[in-house]
């Protein structure tokens, strides 16, 4: 048997936090591991939505909408990323959800900024929506063919009577596609706020790159 200090999973290095401006927190951790950066945002809201009826896949068919609509001059963050050799990906969970990417550190500052522009002040487009069904409707119809994750989502229902947890964080491909734009920019306006948010960055980079996060009152039209 190991010493239980031994047996302690080791203390973050190189880790600092602090207050977002507009509200929020950011945590970084430092190391030259890679050249690369892990970029977060994560937020704390419901899966199915803040009605009690609960819509499923509402929180990521909202954020793969921001993430694919365009500001009225600029670049879509999805788009964006990619331009740079990054990859974005979002997680949904019963109260909680995450836009995360990976980019080369040398594009983190920016990618900061790209995020909480987009984030801080979602802009939902018709174009973004039809983007985001056919990605999160593939996702979903996948999906069905997992049983493990069936079984799961089966098993978290039948656990939990009402609340976020009685929903699966992500629907039907069917009705994934009946989610209207109003369902998703009432949502967005209210779970994705400057606010509501921790962002999280992990990698080559120091506590400067917070300083191109931007403001909860940021005006949506401008993008890198």
């Amino acid at each position: 048997l190991l010493p239980a200090e031994a047996a302690a999973p080791p203390a973050p290095q190189n880790l600092t936090s602090g207050a977002l401006p507009g509200g929020g927190q950011y945590l970084i951790s430092h190391t030259d591991i890679a050249p690369v950066a892990a970029i977060a945002l994560w937020y704390r809201a419901p899966a199915s939505g803040f009605d009690t009826a609960g819509v499923p896949g509402l929180s990521r068919l909202a954020a793969a909408t921001v993430a694919g609509s365009a500001p009225i001059t600029g670049t879509p963050l999805g788009r964006y990323i990619s331009e740079l050799g990054g990859r974005i990906a979002i997680s949904s969970y019963p109260d909680s959800i995450a836009i995360s990417a990976l980019v080369p550190a040398e594009s983190a500052a920016s990618v900061v900024h790209a995020m909480t522009v987009s984030f801080f002040a979602p802009v939902v487009t018709a174009e973004g929506l039809k983007l985001a069904q056919r990605d999160v409707g593939e996702e979903a119809f996948f999906r069905q063919f997992n049983s493990e994750q069936t079984i799961d989502d089966a098993l978290v229902g039948s656990l939990f009577s009402d609340g976020p947890p009685h929903f699966p964080s992500l629907g039907a491909s069917a009705d994934v596609s009946k989610i209207s734009l109003d369902q998703v920019k009432a949502y967005a306006e209210r779970a994705f706020r400057a606010s509501n948010a921790v962002l999280v960055v992990t990698g080559a980079v120091d506590s400067s790159v917070v300083a191109t996060a931007v403001p909860g009152h940021v005006d949506a039209a401008t993008h890198p």
